[in-house]
């Protein structure tokens, strides 16, 4: 985005520990009602909001990591960095869908202009769920290329 002149930024919009709900828990393989971290972002590009970002994570294994500046430090080179966990893979749903009241406010969009919904869910090395991140995407800014390949049967 830098080399199109756009600066890409984050806006964070809370943060807190949250019991899990009972969609959140089993995404993350966790006890219903055990603590995790609710991290909510918008993520702009020069003036524009593209996409509104709610992360969820499980407060057991990261303990102290909303001490950090989520609006300049990537959270993934952080859980990396000091926690020794890299997320390695993950399974994501692509939907769309319309916007809440609040959704179309924050992303600057009309409440009947299509989203495109994304359910992330990240996993580390070992399998674990880490992550489960639900992404609201601005529908006309919305354009994702994806690689498929087959495996070869000899």
């Amino acid at each position: 985005m830098a080399l199109k002149g756009l600066t890409p930024r984050t806006e964070t919009l809370s943060t807190e520990i949250v019991e899990s709900t009972p969609s959140t828990a089993e995404r993350l393989g966790i006890e219903l009602g055990l603590p995790v971290y609710s991290i909510e972002r918008l993520r702009i590009v020069g003036d524009e909001p593209l996409l509104l970002e709610h992360v969820f994570i499980p407060e057991h294994f990261f303990p102290g990591l909303l001490s950090i500046d989520l609006n300049t430090t990537s959270l993934y080179a952080h859980l990396s960095e000091r926690y020794g966990v890299d997320l390695v893979g993950g399974h994501e749903t692509l939907e769309p869908a319309l916007p809440s009241d609040r959704e179309a406010r924050l992303l600057k969009q009309d409440r009947g202009e299509p989203v495109l919904l994304l359910k992330l869910v990240s996993s580390s090395a070992d399998g674990r769920p880490i992550e489960y991140c639900r992404t609201v995407v601005k529908g006309s800014r919305a354009k994702y290329h994806i690689d498929v390949s087959r495996p070869r049967t000899e």
